[in-house]
Order: structure tokens, then sequence, then C-alpha cells
């Protein structure tokens, strides 16, 4: 692929989830536009992303238990050690 697409096709990623939250410039948004209606693999990735988006915007978010590190680092303690060799 010619490095200039792929740049730009980076930066598509990039400012997906401002545009879709309403947040990208008017010049920005022209840019996108622009970009989208001329590739398709930009084109298919916003159309996953924006579903993905429509899922997960208003979504609660989980408070974390005040030992999740402990626990974690615990399992992880645990894991480790019957990963290691019979002596």
């Amino acid at each position: 692929m010619n490095p200039r697409i792929l740049t730009r096709c980076r930066e598509s990623y990039r400012v997906l989830s401002d545009w879709l939250d309403g947040r990208l410039g008017r010049a920005d948004r022209l840019w996108l536009r622009g970009h989208l209606l001329m590739c398709q693999k930009c084109r298919h990735y916003a159309a996953q992303f924006r579903k993905v988006h429509e899922l997960t915007t208003g979504m609660e978010v989980a408070e974390t238990p005040a030992d999740f590190e402990r626990v974690v680092a615990a399992v992880l303690d645990a894991w480790r050690r019957s990963q290691r060799p019979a002596s």
C-alpha cells in the first residue's frame, strides 16, 4: 500500500472516536469524510467502530474493588508457581 495512503488511514483511525463524539473541528470532519469516501477499508473500519461506539456509549462503568490489585497479583503469582517445572 502507498505510504501516503497508509498514513492517512492511520490518521483516520486516530480521530474516529473524536468524530463519533462530535469533538472534531470542521476541517478535520471534512478531511475524514473525504478520506472515508475514497478508502473502502477505512469506511468498513469506521462502520464497525461506529457499531461498537453505539453499543458502549452510556454504559455504566463498574467500580474496581479496593483489593483488585492484590487479588490479581495473587492469581498471577499462583499461576507462575504452577508453571515452574517440578524439582
